[in-house]
């Protein structure tokens, strides 16, 4: 009986026991499917024309734009589009101060339901130290950087009349008036907007009135609408298809694409293959898969505060993986639209550390996972003109994806910038032979995926060789040259 028992033991091993090595090997490199680690890289795919790259200004803490630490570092970020004021607090928002509207009361709405909204998301707001954040503040900025700016209007507390003289003034500092957002998500249910246009042909109507006024007075700007299709209402559901029809002369429709962590983190940190499908899924389900207009994708991200986010899983905000993560949705901000799209544009340059570009730490101005990442998407694409993907082939001929390796190379008149990213636990070794020219050196950031990032020092770089045509990356890396 005692022979039997261990002899049913010894079975239940040999079975077993082969299934959990596969567990453990599949969970150590559960971001790879490669095939093997030596890639051919080759140009297969066609050239695009290059979006603006950049980010929301939504900047209401963090450290002032007087601060030359803080300006200095938002100028290395290389970004060439920033939007403003950016997101939810244009709905709060009084251009000539530069700051936050006094009170609820300042409302251009016949809606009272809107009052209590307003009053308290505005003090919620308030909380922060006040932070001048108008156009003047920005101006330098934005000459350094040769940046435009997209105006994310205020439809909700202000004017159509006070909208325009605020673009007017813009004009009149120098600021082009080439890109023009009516308002921001203002379909989203329970939303300050949903409230102040109850329905879409509400919108729709409000739309067509600004639109008109827009293009007599700005008749070379470039005006959207709000995107996204939703599920809660009848109106909403397809959002995308009613709203363009029903505001014929818009010039592109704006998309905000937030994959939710719990689709995205595991027990190893950020899954880059989930990430990849969680974006994609977001995109189809807000309606702009096929989409036949131009999107201008004015804000995404890893949505790490909603649902409710454990302690234990908000850390990952904060790792190397978010900057190998914002290159990943870069990328697919830029290819997923059926029409190339005119702008990309991360969540915003400052603000809470998940979201954020940069920020103080340990009374320091410092660049943020999610600002390393798209800092060297900028890097690379900075005065190019066109971009071509970079596909992989692996010596059995299969090609790797994306979330394994991803590479892009940037073209202009002064020459090419490839971009290249690790997004597996092991070393991959490149053949460049097809994408590289003279240059003799890459260089290279690199980190464990799920190391906090707070500084410069926390991550590695390296200048190495390119040797016989071969460039090596280490586990999550970003190569550059």
């Amino acid at each position: 009986m005692k022979n039997m028992s261990n002899k049913k033991i010894i079975l239940v091993l040999l079975v077993i026991g082969p299934l959990l090595l596969f567990a453990i090997a599949r969970k150590k490199n559960h971001n790879s499917s490669l095939k093997d680690h030596s890639l051919k890289a080759v140009l297969e795919k066609p050239s695009r024309p290059l979006p603006l790259y950049g980010f929301n200004d939504n900047k209401i803490s963090g450290s002032t734009w007087s601060d030359p630490a803080f300006s200095d570092s938002v100028v290395s970020l290389r970004f060439k589009i920033l939007r403003y004021p950016g997101g939810i607090i244009g709905d709060y928002w009084d251009w000539k101060k530069g700051w936050l509207i006094d009170d609820a009361n300042t409302s251009s709405s016949d809606r009272p339901e809107m009052t209590s909204t307003l009053s308290e998301n505005l003090t919620r707001f308030k909380r922060n130290r006040y932070l001048p954040s108008g156009l003047k503040d920005i101006k330098g900025v934005l000459t350094k950087t040769d940046a435009a700016v997209v105006f994310n209007l205020n439809m909700i507390t202000r004017t159509l009349d006070d909208q325009i003289e605020m673009l007017k003034y813009a004009q009149s500092k120098g600021i082009p008036v080439k890109w023009i957002e009516l308002g921001n998500e203002y379909n989203n249910n329970g939303d300050l907007g949903r409230k102040k246009f109850a329905t879409l042909d509400e919108y729709a109507s409000a739309c067509r009135t600004w639109l008109k006024a827009l293009k007599e007075n700005f008749p070379d700007a470039k005006v959207a609408v709000i995107g996204g299709n939703r599920p809660y209402a009848s109106d909403v559901r397809n959002w995308n298809k009613d709203i363009l029809r029903k505001v014929p002369g818009a010039d592109a429709i704006n998309g905000h694409f937030y994959p939710f962590w719990n689709k995205v983190v595991d027990d190893n940190g950020i899954n880059f293959e989930s990430l990849d499908n969680a974006y994609r899924e977001d995109f189809e389900a807000k309606g702009f898969n096929g989409l036949n207009k131009v999107i201008w994708n004015t804000e995404y991200n890893i949505q790490w505060i909603y649902p409710q986010t454990k302690d234990d899983h908000l850390k990952y905000a904060f790792t190397w993986g978010q900057a190998l993560s914002t290159i990943l949705m870069t990328s697919l901000s830029t290819t997923l639209p059926t029409k190339a799209p005119e702008m990309v544009l991360d969540h915003n340059i400052a603000g809470w550390r998940g979201f954020a570009a940069v920020d103080m730490f340990n009374n320091k101005v410092v660049i943020l996972p999610n600002g390393i990442g798209f800092r060297e998407w900028c890097r690379a694409s900075e005065n190019k003109t066109s971009m071509t993907q970079i596909t992989f082939k692996q010596s059995n001929g299969g090609n790797s994806k994306d979330f394994e390796v991803l590479g892009w190379q940037f073209k202009g008149d002064k020459g090419k910038t490839n971009l290249i990213v690790n997004f597996t636990s092991d070393p991959v070794k490149i053949d460049v032979s097809a994408i590289a020219g003279s240059e003799k050196y890459y260089e290279l950031n690199y980190a464990d995926k799920n190391k906090t990032i707070n500084n410069w020092n926390d991550y590695d770089h390296a200048r190495k060789e390119v040797t016989n045509n071969t460039i090596e990356l280490p586990p999550y890396s970003i190569a550059r040259w």
